[in-house]
């Protein structure tokens, strides 16, 4: 699944975990658009910036690191941009 363009429509952080979920509408696909919600787990070293009225990935890297933890890094085209660590990361469609 390409992230590419997606517009962030949701940013929530909740305390137990504690959890970040990010909700996006992804507009590759036709004849209509469809969102994802992807939930970070267990986050930690969490930077977000630039959050606005328009928020559009340029993609999301994932990378996961020998002690099992992910690193990853919300990649801007406009507006948000963020990077954090997590334990799990799960995704769906909404």
């Amino acid at each position: 699944m390409s992230l590419h363009d997606a517009e962030v429509q949701v940013v929530r952080l909740e305390r137990p975990g504690p959890t970040l979920i990010v909700e996006l509408k992804l507009a590759q696909l036709l004849p209509l658009p469809h969102g994802t919600r992807l939930r970070f787990s267990e986050i930690s070293d969490l930077r977000l910036e630039d959050f606005n009225q328009q928020n559009v990935l340029f993609d999301v890297d994932v990378q996961q690191g020998d002690d099992g933890v992910y690193d990853v890094v919300l990649v801007s085209s406009y507006g948000l941009s963020g990077i954090f660590r997590c334990v799990r990361i799960d995704a769906e469609r909404i």
